[in-house]
């Protein structure tokens, strides 16, 4: 359930598109993937399908990758 890759860098102001290619279904809290503070809505991970969240960022900072419960599985950093 790991994301590949899980570094990703992005601008301020500048609308987003992130697209997950869904490998294989999670489990237990590793069944959803959210970003707090850009995409706060938890996307379930069901195994040959694709998510896509689209935000724009309006803060510079370091945002975690997360599954609903928090625990960290990349970063998005928005930048100026």
């Amino acid at each position: 359930n790991d994301i590949v890759p899980n570094r990703f860098t992005v601008k301020k102001g500048i609308p987003v598109r992130f697209e997950v290619d869904v490998k294989e279904s999670g489990q237990g809290c590793m069944s959803t993937i959210m970003v707090p503070g850009l995409y706060n809505q938890a996307e379930y991970l069901q195994g040959g399908s694709k998510i896509i969240m689209t935000f724009t960022p309006d803060k510079t900072g370091d945002y975690d990758i997360t599954c609903a419960m928090g625990v960290p599985r990349g970063v998005i950093t928005v930048t100026n």
